[in-house]
């Protein structure tokens, strides 16, 4: 919409996002020639946004190529009697490059009419035809055991039924889908030993929830025949059927043609919307004197914030399908979203992030590139193990039991790429270092208990909660243990047998109680006669008794990594008294600055971790 037309829907909008009451407001714009903060009251939405950059174009004029002046505006809301703010941000855009498919795509009301096709269709072209690390992100001769066939019906409409590969229903290099949904915890239909014979011959789309009915709909209008969803293509009551397919999920989602998110509340595909939160708005402003077309848009922060928002964004089965999924269609609320290996992009910025926004590079989902040229798998660089690792255990899984399940076939995946061996959790050619985990409480797990009979206590998936690694492995360290080992010890007791070996220099300490003067309630603090002069910090693993009267003990702290001008790193063990071999099982880590007096320790010794 040109400068001219009535903008108060922006207003209207920034309202509906914010507290109400006295407003302050800010323009942030990247360059750092330009820093001056304006207040006014919210009057006109997007309006105000353009007579802040006319301001600021006054009294400071732009210092480079106009073509780049790309802008942020932040407008803040704050409560006067809370003590709380919110803010809206709108970005803009040149149009110095014109104003071309896709930039000029407008969103309908529904996400699924015929226009948003047209662009899904032209995110899932370019994939295919130019994006070379999205072909090479794992494809391998293969099928799924089982599909289901989606056609036209002239009297049903759309008609599905159950295939099979060993029943040669479809070829190896078979093109298909995948779904992405919530299970409910009544799921209408699944295919089970009973019904199998009877799905062969037709799936009831009727009798089933929006999102596949509406899955099945995207199939036809996406020129696929096939598509695979776990309720429907895995046998549920048989627990061979079920390993099996679990083992093969880095394959069923990395050879699918795409994967579809029904990530609407109702637990759907398609939507009905507010477009305005989504409409082309263009404005012209005058900035040193030269006038300037610019498209204002919802900033690319709260957009994509509707990933992690909506219904599955913090599902922890569905991160691993998120992960191995080569081109992803997340269908929300608001929009459309579309992730490849190679493109972020929305209905609202329909050719991908901005450039001035930078690209994180510890986000999970995000594979580097390193040849495009070549087509094999190995072009990826795959994101860090810890950065995956922290991503998942920050979502909620509703048996806890499934802490290493819903993970692997993001290992098996990592696994085919690296040849490395996978050792509940972690990568065997990064021990020690890589045990240098620690867990928080969280918002999905308040609580850090110990899972019985899943991990063993090296293992980050023996207990409960958010996983962080050490922050200091990117720079210059040294490590102060070495892995000797991996024994399966049969003590009669232990639910875990796999034991590392280590071999360091541990010292005796005591933990005292909590830590004192931070914020951080899961800390402790221990002291030693080797670091008299320092604080030990402590990290429990676990968190299920009463932390502020906590009885001293004693413990064997293991250093695993020093860093120089920083400290010592290290994990804490506790002697098991009853066990046949001398062993030890982890409790917590710990962190201590400067270098421990290792000389007064117990010298290097072997420790055998179960």
């Amino acid at each position: 919409m040109d400068q001219a037309a009535e903008l108060c829907s922006g207003c209207r909008i920034a309202l509906e996002e914010s507290y109400r009451g006295k407003t302050r407001t800010y323009v942030d714009i990247a360059d750092e020639d330009w820093d001056n903060d304006y207040d006014f009251e919210i009057r006109r939405g997007f309006e105000m946004a353009r007579e802040l950059i006319d301001q600021k174009s006054d009294s400071e004029p732009f210092k480079g190529r106009l073509s780049d002046a790309n802008m942020d505006v932040n407008i803040y809301f704050a409560d006067e009697y809370e003590d709380r703010e919110a803010f809206f941000r709108v970005s803009l855009l040149s149009l110095s490059t014109g104003n071309s498919w896709p930039d000029s795509y407008e969103p309908t009301p529904g996400t699924g009419d015929e226009n948003t096709f047209e662009l899904i269709k032209y995110w899932t072209d370019v994939c295919l035809k130019q994006h070379s690390s999205c072909h090479g992100s794992g494809r391998w001769q293969w099928a799924p055991t089982r599909l289901i066939h989606v056609r036209r019906d002239g009297e049903k409409g759309i008609f599905a039924s159950l295939h099979e590969a060993a029943l040669e229903d479809y070829p190896s290099e078979v093109d298909y889908l995948v779904l992405s949904h919530r299970w409910l915890s009544n799921e209408p239909l699944r295919l089970l030993k009973k019904n199998h014979n009877d799905l062969r011959n037709e799936i009831p789309l009727d009798s089933l929830k929006p999102a596949i009915q509406e899955a099945t709909d995207l199939c036809l209008r996406l020129d696929t025949a096939y598509i695979w969803i776990d309720t429907l293509c895995i046998l549920q009551d048989d627990p061979g059927d079920l390993d099996r397919e679990l083992a093969e999920m880095h394959r069923i989602y990395g050879n699918a043609r795409c994967t579809i998110a029904a990530a609407v509340t109702n637990g759907g595909c398609f939507s009905t919307r507010d477009t305005q939160l989504t409409r082309n708005n263009i404005i012209t402003l005058t900035l040193a004197g030269e006038t300037l077309r610019y498209r204002l848009k919802v900033h690319w922060g709260q957009i994509n914030g509707e990933l992690q928002s909506c219904i599955l964004g913090k599902r922890a089965w569905i991160f691993q399908e998120r992960f191995l999924s080569p081109r992803i269609l997340h269908f929300c609320d608001r929009l459309v979203h579309w992730e490849c290996r190679e493109l972020e992009a929305s209905e609202v910025y329909p050719k991908g992030k901005p450039p001035a926004i930078s690209a994180n590079r510890h986000r999970p989902f995000h594979f580097d590139a390193q040849d495009k040229s070549s087509p094999s798998s190995t072009a990826l660089s795959l994101p860090p193990w810890d950065s995956i690792v922290s991503n998942y255990t920050d979502r909620s899984l509703t048996f806890p039991a499934d802490r290493l399940k819903a993970l692997s076939g993001v290992a098996a995946y990592c696994a085919a790429l690296t040849g490395d061996e996978y050792l509940y959790g972690l990568w065997r050619k990064t021990i020690p270092v890589s045990l240098l985990w620690g867990v928080v409480a969280s918002e999905q797990e308040p609580v850090k208990k110990r899972l019985p009979n899943l991990a063993p206590s090296w293992s980050w998936a023996s207990v409960s909660g958010l996983v962080m690694f050490s922050g200091w492995l990117e720079r210059e360290h040294e490590v102060l243990a070495e892995l000797v080992g991996l024994e399966n010890v049969d003590d009669g007791k232990s639910a875990f047998q796999a034991v590392v070996r280590l071999c360091g220099m541990a010292f005796k300490g005591t933990v005292q109680g909590q830590l004192a003067g931070t914020m951080l309630t899961d800390y402790l603090y221990a002291t030693s006669p080797i670091v008299p002069d320092a604080t030990i910090r402590v990290l429990p693993d676990t968190s299920d008794g009463d932390m502020e009267h906590l009885e001293p003990y004693e413990a064997y702290f293991l250093p695993i990594l020093y860093v120089e001008d920083i400290g010592t790193d290290g994990i804490i063990l506790e002697y098991l008294e009853d066990a046949v071999v001398p062993t030890y099982r982890r409790i917590g880590c710990f962190s201590v600055g400067g270098r421990t007096n290792l000389d007064e320790a117990n010298g290097s010794e072997e420790y055998w971790v179960c």
